[in-house]
């Protein structure tokens, strides 16, 4: 559950479903899930990352450590989420899905707002478990061996996108509230996470409401994360959608805009993609 209402998925679900399509992530695009070497220490995979991205990947105890030069750690900056350290046994997926979004990125421009990535086995909101959440200049992953490699790495690969997307909403308090006047008629925000999780496997809504999954209608923010998820982990379904639907195609440029008016140094990426951002 992100922003407020987390990006979020059932436990119980978990074998067949990840909101916000992260378990069907390999499907929907048509692309082979990367191979992971499970011969390379995770140690090195993030010395890699950091130097790379100028992120850090954190994977220590969520109650004492701290990020971005906070002197509040964690978990205390993350209030009705509990967060179980990462293991470091099995990582390799996580880390290359970390690696994969990261690349995506200009130098800079991912750290500028987000110097760490916390790695945890479990993000707990109740009885039910997350895929990741964000917090004021951070975001967090979950990497559970449990629940095998290929969910590990796509709960990675998009829920960077999707969490990281969080942190530019939170910075455009003014294109939140245009992104709201673009919802269909007589649609509500559900008003609580039970509810969001409740829908999370609903049918998908309509392509002509704008609105790209059963999760992304439980909020206008979520819908958002769905969008930047999509529009930069799988850029030939977007543009696909967008030459398709009217309303796609206005969002997809609230997006990049959103972006933009953060960090003017993400122009390349979206250009990159086959955007074309506006002036």
């Amino acid at each position: 559950m992100a922003g407020r209402t987390r990006y979020i998925r059932l436990l119980l679900a978990l074998a067949m479903l990840v909101i916000g399509g992260v378990l069907l992530y390999g499907q929907f695009t048509g692309r082979p899930t990367p191979a992971v070497d499970s011969s390379i220490d995770p140690a090195v995979q993030i010395a890699a990352i950091e130097k790379a991205s100028g992120t850090r990947i954190l994977t220590g105890d969520p109650d004492t450590m701290t990020v971005g030069g906070s002197d509040r750690s964690v978990a205390s900056q993350l209030p009705g989420v509990t967060l179980a350290p990462a293991e470091t046994a099995g990582l390799g997926p996580t880390l290359t899905g970390i690696g994969l979004s990261l690349s995506v990125y200009p130098p800079g421009t991912f750290a500028g707002l987000c110097p760490g990535i916390v790695l945890a086995s479990r993000i707990g909101f109740g009885d039910a478990e997350g895929g990741g959440t964000d917090g004021p200049n951070f975001i967090v992953i979950a990497s559970n061996p449990a629940f095998g490699d290929d969910t590990n790495l796509r709960t990675a690969r998009l829920g960077v996108h999707h969490e990281f997307s969080s942190l530019i909403w939170q910075r455009q308090p003014t294109i939140a509230m245009r992104w709201g006047m673009l919802m269909p008629p007589g649609w509500q925000a559900d008003a609580t996470a039970a509810e969001a999780i409740g829908k999370a496997g609903d049918d998908d809504p309509a392509p002509d409401t704008g609105i790209l999954s059963a999760y992304g209608a439980t909020s206008t923010e979520n819908d958002f994360n769905t969008y930047a998820e999509i529009a930069l982990g799988d850029p030939e379904r977007m543009h696909a959608l967008a030459a398709a639907t009217p309303v796609v195609a206005t969002k997809l440029a609230l997006l990049i805009e959103a972006y933009l008016a953060t960090d003017p140094g993400f122009r390349p990426m979206f250009e990159t993609l086959g955007y074309t951002p506006q002036d």
